[in-house]
C-alpha cells in the first residue's frame, strides 16, 4: 500500500527518539512513515532497530548525505529526509516533538479537503514544554541561549566540543535513544510549559482557517511532497550557520498557508540541555544567513539545483546484503546476527537476527537483496517467514539474489569420495569453527538445495522470473545462484 504521509525529522542530538516513537505509536492516522535523517546514525543505528521493536511505527532511519556533523547543516539533513520520503504529504517536525493522537489525521484531512493541492499547506503551532528530569548520569552542559556577546559564543563553542567528544568516546551511548530514566510515555500537553519560550510561536494566537504568509518553522507544517521536491527542498547555501532558511523555503514554495491553532505539537525543549552547533563554521564566508536570505529574495528565490532533490528522491535505492558473514558488499547495507566475524573486512551495518527480527526497512523499499549462503544456515521452519520478509521489502521491479550450495553436485562428489573434508564442510558446515558458545549454531548447515528445490521454495513464496546465474569463478563448482522478482500477478 502506498504511503500517505512522510513525517520528516532531522536530528543531531542524542535522545528524543522515545518521545517521537511514543507519540507516533498513538496516532489515529496509521498510513504514515517516519523518516529520521540522523547525524548520529553511525552511533545508534542498531540501538534504534532494537528500541523501535517496542512500537508499531513504520520508519526509515538514514544518515545524511555527506554527513558533515558536527558542522551545522540543517538544510542538507532535512533534504536527505525528503530524498527518502515516499508519502503524498510531508509533515515537517523536529526532534524531541510529541504529537497529540489526532495530529497527523488533521494534516491529512486538510490535504484531502483541498483536493491534495500543490498550492496549499497547513500550519499548526508548536509549544515548548519543560524538559522532565534527566537521567542522573546524563552530563550537564553549560548552555547559554542568548548570543549577545563573544563570551557567550565561546562558552557554547567549548560546551559543544565537550558534547561532541562525549559522543565520540561513547560516554553518551546509553542516551542515544532516551535521556530519561525510562522511555517517555505520557501526554506531553499535561507537562509544565517552558517559562521563556512556551508561547513564542505566534500561530498559537491566530484564528483558525486564517491564511498566513509567514511563521513557517518546519515544526508542525504539512505540504505536498511533490511541491517541496519541485521547489528543490531546503537551500543548502544556508548550512554552516543558523536562521532564515525556513523563511526562504516558505517564500520559494509560494503557496497559501492556512493555520489551525488547535493542532498543537509539544516540543520537549532541548535547547537548555544541548549546546548549539558552532555557528562559526560557515561555507559562505562573511555572509550572515540574513544577508544570504536578502540576496535570494532580491533574485526572486531562484532554485539552486546543485543538490538535486528531485533526482535523488526518484532514484533512491536500498541494496541489502543479508547474513553476510565475511562477505561484505561495499554498495550494500550489510546485515548480520553478529557485529563482526573475525575474518570480515569491517563491522556489519545492522545487527539483525532473521529468526526473530523483521528486516528493518519499509514495504516496497529495497531494490536489490543478496542472500548468499543464507538459507542453508537456518532450519527450514524459518524459511517461509524470512522469504515473506524479503518479499515485503522488495520493490516491484527489485531483484532478490539467493546463493546456496548445489547439493546435487556436491553429494555426488561426496559419495565418490566421503573422506574429502571440503565436501563435508559444504554439506554440513564446519561446525568446529565457532565464535563463542552462544553462536556456534551459525556455522552449521541445516538445509541443502538443488536447483529445483530452491526454485520450488521461491515459487511457493510468490517469487517469479527465476533465473540461474553464475557469479563466481569456475573453481566454485558448487555454486547455485538464482535471481528472482516479486510475482506481480
Amino acid at each position: 500500500m502506498a504511503i500517505d504521509i512522510s513525517v520528516i525529522v532531522p536530528t543531531n542530538r542524542v535522545g528524543g527518539l522515545d518521545i517521537l516513537f511514543d507519540a507516533l505509536n498513538k496516532q489515529t492516522f496509521k498510513n504514515f512513515e517516519l523518516v529520521i535523517s540522523d547525524c548520529l546514525y553511525q552511533y545508534r543505528k542498531n540501538i534504534v532497530i532494537e528500541q523501535a521493536k517496542k512500537y508499531d511505527v513504520n520508519y526509515i532511519h538514514v544518515e545524511p548525505f555527506n554527513n558533515s556533523f558536527p558542522e551545522n547543516a540543517f538544510c542538507k539533513i532535512a533534504n536527505t529526509g525528503l530524498t527518502y520520503a515516499s508519502g503524498q504529504l510531508v509533515v515537517f517536525i523536529v526532534d524531541y516533538t510529541w504529537l497529540p493522537e489526532n495530529c497527523l489525521q488533521t494534516h491529512w484531512d486538510y490535504f484531502c479537503t483541498h483536493g491534495k493541492s500543490l498550492h496549499r499547506g497547513l500550519m499548526g503551532p508548536h509549544q515548548y514544554i519543560q524538559m522532565p528530569k534527566l537521567h542522573e548520569q546524563f552530563p550537564k552542559y553549560n548552555v547559554v541561549r542568548q548570543w549577545l556577546s563573544s563570551d557567550n559564543e565561546e562558552i557554547n563553542t567549548n560546551e559543544f566540543f565537550k558534547y561532541f567528544d562525549d559522543i565520540k568516546t561513547d560516554k553518551l551511548s546509553q542516551f542515544m535513544w532516551s535521556v530519561f530514566d525510562t522511555n517517555f510515555n505520557c501526554d506531553a500537553s499535561t507537562l509544565p510549559l517552558c517559562d521563556m519560550m512556551a508561547n513564542c510561536d505566534p500561530k498559537l494566537n491566530m484564528q483558525k482557517g486564517g491564511i498566513v504568509d509567514i511563521c513557517f518553522n518546519a515544526k508542525n507544517e504539512s505540504i505536498s511532497l511533490e511541491k517541496v521536491l519541485s521547489s528543490n527542498g531546503w537551500n543548502e547555501e544556508f548550512d554552516g550557520n543558523h536562521g532564515w532558511q525556513d523563511s526562504e523555503l516558505a517564500e520559494r514554495l509560494n503557496i497559501s498557508w492556512n493555520v489551525d491553532p488547535t493542532n498543537i505539537v509539544y516540543n520537549i525543549n532541548p535547547r537548555y540541555t544541548f549546546p548549539p552547533l558552532n555557528r562559526k563554521w560557515s561555507p559562505t564566508g562573511l555572509q550572515t544567513n540574513e544577508q544570504i536570505y536578502m540576496r535570494m529574495k532580491s533574485n526572486g528565490h531562484s532554485n539552486n539545483n546543485s543538490w538535486s532533490i528531485i533526482e535523488k528522491n526518484q532514484n533512491k535505492k536500498y541494496n541489502l546484503n543479508l547474513a553476510i558473514g565475511s562477505d561484505m558488499k561495499d554498495n550494500c547495507i550489510n546485515l548480520d546476527v553478529i557485529k563482526r566475524k573475525p575474518d570480515a573486512r569491517y563491522e556489519c551495518d545492522i545487527i539483525w537476527d532473521p529468526k526473530k527480527d523483521k528486516i528493518p526497512f519499509p514495504d516496497n523499499s529495497v531494490n536489490n537483496i543478496y542472500a548468499e549462503y543464507f538459507l542453508l544456515h537456518l532450519s527450514p521452519c524459518y524459511h517461509n517467514q524470512i522469504l515473506k520478509e524479503i518479499y515485503r521489502v522488495l520493490t516491484l521491479d527489485g531483484i532478490a539474489t539467493f546463493g546456496e550450495v548445489d547439493m546435487q553436485i556436491v553429494m555426488n562428489r561426496y559419495l565418490q569420495n566421503p573422506m574429502d573434508q571440503n565436501l563435508s564442510h559444504l554439506i554440513w558446515g564446519r561446525q568446529n569453527y565457532v565464535y563463542d558458545e552462544n553462536l556456534k549454531h551459525i556455522n552449521k548447515h541445516y538445509q541443502g538445495f538443488t536447483e529445483n528445490t530452491l526454485k520450488c521454495l521461491l515459487e511457493n513464496n510468490n517469487f517469479s522470473s527465476i533465473n540461474r546465474i553464475y557469479t563466481h569463478h569456475t573453481d566454485v563448482f558448487y555454486e547455485l545462484t538464482l535471481t528472482c522478482k516479486k510475482n506481480q500477478v
